[in-house]
């Protein structure tokens, strides 16, 4: 009783001090969902704005609430859009895509059962400038809004590479990652991947794999092996544009590598290092909008 006490003090201090300010609320699935709070019923439920959108969750459905950095308005130029804007500092991020897509799907690819899980869309601050981030490539920080998207829990195998290009099997290893040493040999396979499950699956963009990686569930996702993963980008500086889905340079001689333990961990970008012991692995993604419905 003591302990419930303290939340609601805790709950109605938030009220008080920070109407309609950024709060973010953590969901007992999981689930995290940014936004104004209008109000808050610590007994029943919260009322939030979430990107013009008036939400309301059930108490019953939440697990925490915190403040957060208050977000700053879009600018009156003309041409600029009511989107909001994150305050820039690097792994700020609000979701923004509360759509009824299904948390996890699964599909057979290359005789193995694979989940996909949901990504909300948002929008975030990619990049970092702190100690480091001029070595890691990691500066300007910009704005990016992102559309929902499905990404694979786990990289593809070699029993599943074997089974989608017709390899020679290893039999002594099928349920063990897949280690593509070139951008081709991704490329290759997911595309074999889309052709056998009539679907566009495709590799992660620089900027969705950035914004899983800020995500609750990154530890899991991503877990503590050294590894790169492949995007599909083309390699490139960074720019201090505003940009939404984007996709990376035109055209380019190497493609982007990502790691979330390698270095200085999630934040250090990098194109293929010749010569290293580093593994090489493919994850898929797909746009929540070409296979919620199938």
């Amino acid at each position: 009783m003591k302990y419930f006490f303290t939340f609601l003090f805790l709950l109605y201090s938030i009220v008080s001090f920070c109407q309609n300010s950024q709060v973010k609320v953590t969901l007992k699935s999981g689930l995290t969902i940014t936004g104004d709070l209008k109000e808050l019923i610590p007994t029943d439920y919260v009322k939030m704005d979430v990107s013009g959108v008036e939400t309301k969750v059930s108490m019953n459905d939440v697990s925490s609430i915190e403040t957060i950095g208050a977000l700053l308005s879009s600018d009156s130029k003309e041409g600029a859009t009511d989107k909001k804007k994150l305050e820039k500092k690097y792994g700020n991020y609000i979701i923004t895509d509360l759509n009824d897509y299904p948390e996890i799907v699964t599909i057979l690819i290359g005789g193995k059962e694979m989940e996909l899980r949901l990504v909300r869309g948002g929008s975030f601050i990619m990049g970092f400038d702190g100690r480091h981030s001029v070595s890691m490539d990691s500066e300007p920080l910009h704005l990016v809004h992102l559309s929902s998207f499905y990404v694979s829990n786990d990289c593809i195998t070699r029993g599943q590479v074997n089974n989608l290009i017709k390899k020679k099997p290893n039999l002594e290893s099928p349920n063990s990652t897949y280690h593509a040493n070139k951008w081709k040999q991704a490329d290759e396979i997911v595309k074999a991947i889309a052709n056998s499950t009539n679907l566009p699956f495709r590799l992660c963009t620089e900027a969705e794999w950035e914004y899983c990686s800020l995500m609750d569930f990154a530890d899991v996702l991503f877990g503590t092996a050294k590894y790169y993963e492949w995007c599909s980008d083309f390699w490139g500086k960074y720019s201090d544009i505003e940009q939404t889905n984007p996709q990376g340079p035109a055209m380019g001689k190497k493609h982007v590598e990502r790691s979330y333990n390698v270095g200085k961990g999630k934040w250090s970008r990098s194109f293929h290092h010749n010569g290293t012991d580093y593994n090489y692995l493919i994850r898929i993604a797909i746009s929540a909008d070409k296979i919620a419905n199938k």
